[in-house]
């Protein structure tokens, strides 16, 4: 398409195209600025929209060029006012409309190639710049309603290079700029300046806390994979190492108890390490399977927390009743160590702190999703500035676990007791 530039417009999605038809001349007027009578400075004014610009700055930094082109709109009582940025994305190759006010709002967010329209000479010539009936150098803007009488256009720059324009529209004859509207718009672009160089800072501040955050999330999942990893290896040294030891020494022990020995107190001796030793390998048999039930990775969560339950329910520590469907398919092995150590710090919280006799685990698995429950009868507990607080123990690794695996945690406390409720999707959502 030779000596055309094809524009889209990304909000009216119409294909305009423009051609260079006319010389700068042809459009160009501004040295009626200077002859035109100009009315008194209002400089009262003027500050207090400086004044009103920088608290909206402070408040709503994202809105800002928007407000911006609004009070241009207010101030020059144009038809259509905004601000033109340079794209980033190409090297400054085409302009982006980032904020319209007035008549030609609904083309916010349309683009344009930087050669085609006023903006070009603005920046070309360093200055501000007014034109009059722009369409007869650019073709681009002859289909566009309402059309340009006038337009007055002052560049902005950031550290001495050229970003953006900010323009007011007149649509008819009814509004003559003046000096005095060169002189606000060039006040107005200096604090443009500073708005989006502000702005841009604090957009580069959010992607790197983002960037942080992420990357500490990173890090506590991999603490937490390699504190399963230990737990495993821990678990595997106790029951393959010194459970067997411990195994040979009751077996030892107990064959020389069966000898009949000569000396009482021999016998009561060997008696007591019996006992002590059977002790021992009880406890660690426990210790070993809370660190890591084998049964989780041979068997599945299902049958693990059948056995767990049943272990509590041995040692009298709570009573706990067991829902679920034994049936149940297995898990990713995230999932299931995640949900196991889950349920894990739940119980062991309603045994230390709740009050609570009794409690109840329940295991829901649907075709995208498993939820469990932990419900007891406790006194309950505070949740103080959207904090976890029930003795210092357990639930907030429950946050960070279930979020590791693309579920959340919802707590329903009060008199009457807690339920502990985490639901978890069977399909891990994407990180971007």
């Amino acid at each position: 398409m030779s000596g055309s530039t094809a524009i889209r417009n990304a909000d009216a999605d119409t294909m305009f195209i423009s051609t260079d038809a006319g010389s700068l001349d042809s459009i160009l007027f501004t040295e009626e600025l200077y002859r035109r009578p100009m009315r008194l400075p209002d400089y009262s004014r003027e500050s207090r929209a400086l004044v009103t610009l920088t608290q909206a700055l402070a408040e709503s930094p994202d809105n800002i060029l928007q407000i911006l082109a609004d009070m241009i709109l207010e101030i020059f009582q144009a038809g259509s006012a905004g601000i033109s940025l340079l794209a980033r994305e190409d090297d400054g190759k085409s302009f982006y409309w980032l904020a319209i006010s007035g008549k030609w709002k609904p083309h916010i967010g349309g683009e344009m190639p930087r050669d085609c329209g006023p903006c070009r000479d603005v920046l070309d010539h360093g200055k501000p710049l007014l034109f009059q009936r722009i369409e007869r150098r650019y073709a681009y803007f002859k289909p566009v309603t309402p059309p340009v009488e006038e337009c007055l256009l002052v560049p902005f720059y950031i550290a001495g290079k050229a970003v953006g324009t900010i323009w007011a529209v007149a649509h008819d004859d009814t509004l003559k700029f003046d000096a005095e509207d060169e002189r606000i718009m060039t006040s107005l672009a200096k604090f443009a300046s500073s708005a989006y160089q502000i702005t841009a800072s604090i957009e580069t501040l959010k992607l790197e806390a983002l960037r942080q955050a992420n990357h500490v999330q990173e890090l506590s999942q991999l603490l937490l994979h390699a504190e399963d990893e230990e737990r495993r290896h821990i678990a595997r040294e106790l029951h393959d190492s010194t459970g067997q030891k411990i195994a040979v020494l009751i077996m030892d022990l107990a064959q020389v108890r069966r000898e009949k020995g000569s000396f009482q107190k021999q016998n009561d001796i060997l008696t007591e390490c019996h006992f002590l030793a059977t002790q021992i390998s009880d406890e660690i048999r426990s210790l070993s399977y809370v660190l890591h039930p084998p049964l989780l990775d041979e068997l599945g969560l299902v049958t693990a927390v059948q056995v767990y339950v049943e272990g509590i329910n041995k040692r009298h520590m709570l009573e706990v009743n067991l829902e679920v469907d034994a049936k149940s398919p297995r898990l990713a092995p995230d999932v299931e160590i995640a949900l196991f150590r889950v349920i894990q710090a739940a119980l062991t919280n309603v045994h230390l702190h709740s009050g609570s006799k009794t409690a109840t685990v329940r295991i829901v698995q649907d075709v995208d999703k498993i939820e469990l429950e932990i419900i007891d009868q406790g006194l309950g507990f505070k949740m103080m500035d959207d904090a976890i607080t029930i003795g210092g123990v357990g639930l907030l690794g429950i946050q960070e676990r279930l979020q590791f695996i693309g579920g959340r945690l919802e707590i329903e406390t009060g008199e009457n007791g807690t339920i502990v409720r985490g639901v978890v999707p069977l399909t891990m959502p994407k990180r971007f």
